[in-house]
């Protein structure tokens, strides 16, 4: 019989590749969605669900179903049988800011959660994989001390000690996953997106934090590591398991070098990059992860990731080229 996954966080970058690997992995994958309809969501997370959506994926998606709803409830009562249940969505609304609101996302992130974890394991379910990040306190290898990066980072620390807390009470297993910087298609406004748009329209993109020491990994590779690691915590003795995920381990203006001479033969042109002079250090200098993925995953094909992110890139901006 198929694990069956219940998913949260599936119109996220990492969730929806997290839910597309699962479910071409021959997982049957519930992903919980939030808002009402899918008319409801707009730009990159609307394709996201509307690439979910494929027949040929399998995936059921429900929407207008928060983690701590009575509708996720009476899922979890109406299937009978789950395998894991993975708690990757968050509350992240203006992340990035020192005026983050940590304990307004804390109470959002564990809301009802009790009850949900109750329901899961009477319902079969022995299985929890949350999802972290490197910017926690204590999570990776980095400049010391290992403290929480941002607010965000303090909440994804206090939701973990909540869910650990319920996992040991409820007597399930719980598995840690921990991201570093996933990088790929379908990514928001970010550092992938912002070269492949700039090589494409003949422009020169500048890395402003070159020094930055960071683990940047193939979204796909840390997707193909993420249904590993569901098996593994299913086939272990231990209660508790964690991993860290790694994959390009260096600073960001050699990873910047690294995608422009990817990129320079793949899309027939000169990827030019302009790398500035860090004046400003408001993060961590180094905050990397530890386990390598290709380590795990030994049929990685990285040139036909790199080939994808070309294909994919140029697809988007044909028209602006």
């Amino acid at each position: 019989m198929s694990p069956r996954i219940l998913l949260t966080g599936a119109s996220s970058f990492s969730g929806f590749w997290f839910a597309k690997v699962l479910a071409e992995q021959g997982f049957q994958v519930t992903a919980l969605l939030q808002k009402k309809q899918l008319a409801d969501y707009s730009g990159v997370r609307k394709q996201r669900i509307e690439n979910l959506s494929d027949k040929n994926l399998g995936i059921e998606l429900v929407f207008d179903c928060p983690l701590g709803s009575s509708k996720t409830i009476a899922l979890l009562k109406e299937k009978k049988h789950w395998d894991f249940l993975g708690l990757h969505g968050a509350f992240v609304t203006n992340y990035k800011s020192q005026d983050f609101d940590f304990l307004s996302a804390l109470k959002n992130n564990i809301e009802n959660l009790e009850e949900v974890i109750k329901t899961f394991t009477q319902n079969q379910g022995q299985h929890l994989i949350h999802t972290g990040t490197v910017f926690e306190s204590n999570e990776g290898v980095g400049n010391a001390p290992l403290k929480a990066a941002s607010p965000y980072g303090l909440s994804k620390n206090l939701t973990n000690e909540v869910i650990k807390f319920y996992c040991e009470r409820h007597r399930i297993k719980m598995g840690k996953f921990v991201l570093a910087n996933p990088f790929g298609t379908f990514e928001e406004e970010k550092l992938t997106t912002y070269l492949m748009r700039s090589w494409i329209q003949d422009q020169t993109p500048t890395m402003s934090f070159p020094d930055y020491i960071r683990d940047n990994i193939h979204v796909e590779l840390l997707a193909k590591v993420y249904a590993h690691f569901c098996l593994q915590l299913k086939s272990s003795e231990s209660s508790y398991l964690k991993i860290n995920p790694s994959g390009y381990v260096e600073s960001q203006g050699s990873f910047t070098l690294r995608f422009a001479n990817e990129m320079t033969s793949r899309l027939q042109k000169k990827c030019s990059v302009t790398i500035a002079k860090q004046s400003q250090f408001t993060e961590p200098y180094m905050r990397i992860n530890t386990d390598p993925a290709t380590h795990l995953i030994t049929d990685w094909d990285e040139k036909k990731a790199w080939d994808q992110i070309a294909s994919d890139y140029q697809e988007k901006y044909r028209h602006t080229s």
